[in-house]
């Protein structure tokens, strides 16, 4: 299971989730957009074989 999760950065735990399009063997995509500028976090959740990964970025909204 895949599901990427964004947040603004102070924004107190109230991120959203958004599930991905599978677009090429490994690879997925979302769409979206921000209704602010700001500092945001993008996380990926992937769960496989017991396993669950959270890899993080930031991006900047201008």
């Amino acid at each position: 299971m895949i599901e990427f999760e964004i947040e603004k950065k102070d924004g107190k735990g109230k991120g959203k989730m958004l599930k991905p399009k599978q677009i090429g063997e490994g690879v997925y995509e979302i769409q979206t957009s921000f209704s602010e500028p700001g500092t945001y976090t993008v996380q990926s959740h992937v769960s496989a074989k017991g396993t669950h990964n959270m890899p993080l970025i930031t991006v900047t909204v201008k």
